[in-house]
């Protein structure tokens, strides 16, 4: 379930100090994110923010596609092959499994104690709860289940805690706290290879600025242009005047002839691009598209996004642009379907992004 362009190395006993020092300068810790939602989404929006610029990947239940496996099945999976495991403890006891009678956020912790997961928690300040059901009601203390949980609030007492007040003190504790598990060489995390064994046993200081990735190629490939088609024509004014501007793009050069694509390196940024995307880090997420797009000017899906990502982060003159490249790679193909949908979203205005689930 990692993201396909990161690797993830469980043989680093057979790797050389050297290189060893060199994958934990690049290596990505993924953090399960465990907590009640309703009563705490700010602070899992800051949790998530300070996983991100810690240069690390969030993990939670919101993200994950449902299937026919039992929540907790699942739950225990992404336990397992995360990194870290994050509790931000609020008020709430949370949704309770039957089976157990325990809330689903109790379960997770205690998988991860099980599990041997380096865990840390975050828990309100009692103070900072009061203020909180002043400001917002009694829905963010738990009324139904309050003995249980003032059990499991104990037992994670027990252990080493920050206590937080507002969510920037989440964040805080994330962006001081990360860097000592990314140092931690039993904590593996995602790795990307060098291409060549030479480069990986350089030392830190020649690390390159960009690190191939030799993993098996990815389903979604860019797609193959044929440079002789023509341009389609749309019947409505705007459009006209869209495509006359996606011939300008093309008679200035700006889409010049591809080559073979490294298709780890699309596919990674794509990814990281959709989980900047989905919590609202739309600057960050057209960087990863940008990045692609500096390679490898054809490539549909990083145009697809480019636009919708900057149309809903509120440039839209950002978003004109990016759409009218995109006919312009439309045109050359031929696709006439998409490009008059591309116009509309653009006249139509955001929301514009219908993200894939993450799986």
């Amino acid at each position: 379930m990692r993201s396909s362009g990161w690797l993830y190395h469980r043989t680093m006993t057979m790797i050389g100090s050297g290189t060893l020092s060199l994958l934990m300068l690049t290596k990505k810790l993924q953090v399960f994110v465990s907590s009640t939602y309703e009563d705490l989404r700010e602070e899992r929006q800051a949790a998530v923010e300070g996983i991100l610029a810690a240069g690390h990947i969030p993990a939670g239940m919101e993200l994950f596609a449902a299937d026919d496996q039992s929540q907790m099945e699942v739950i225990r999976r992404w336990i397992d092959e995360s990194d870290v495991f994050l509790l931000i403890l609020g008020g709430r006891y949370g949704s309770v499994d039957i089976a157990t009678n325990k809330s689903y956020v109790q379960l997770e912790y205690e998988h991860a104690i099980a599990a041997h997961k380096p865990l840390f928690a975050v828990v309100i300040d009692p103070d900072a709860l009061e203020r909180k059901v002043r400001t917002q009601g009694s829905s963010v203390i738990e009324q139904d289940h309050a003995q249980q949980f003032k059990e499991f609030r104990n037992s994670v007492l027990r252990r080493v805690v920050r206590f937080w007040s507002d969510p920037r003190d989440i964040k805080i504790a994330i962006l001081q706290k990360l860097p000592e598990y990314a140092r931690r060489e039993d904590l593996i995390g995602w790795v990307r290879p060098y291409k060549f064994a030479s480069e990986a046993n350089a030392p830190a200081t020649a690390v390159p600025s960009t690190i191939e990735i030799s993993e098996p190629p990815s389903s979604e490939a860019p797609q193959q242009i044929d440079s002789d088609r023509s341009m389609g024509n749309s019947s409505t004014p705007a459009n006209s005047q869209r495509n006359l501007a996606a011939s300008n793009v093309i008679e200035r050069g700006q889409i010049p002839p591809e080559r073979p694509p490294n298709e780890n390196f699309v596919t990674a940024h794509l990814n990281e691009s959709r989980v900047f995307a989905k919590y609202g880090l739309f600057e960050k997420a057209a960087e990863h598209l940008r990045a692609i797009l500096d390679r490898y000017p054809r490539n549909r899906s990083a145009h697809d996004l480019l636009f919708r990502v900057l149309l809903d982060g509120g440039d839209v003159e950002a978003a004109s642009a990016a759409a009218d490249e995109y006919i312009a790679l439309l045109s050359i193909i031929g696709d006439r379907e998409t490009i008059a949908q591309v116009c509309k979203i653009i006249e139509r205005g955001p929301p514009a992004m219908t993200l894939p689930e993450f799986s």
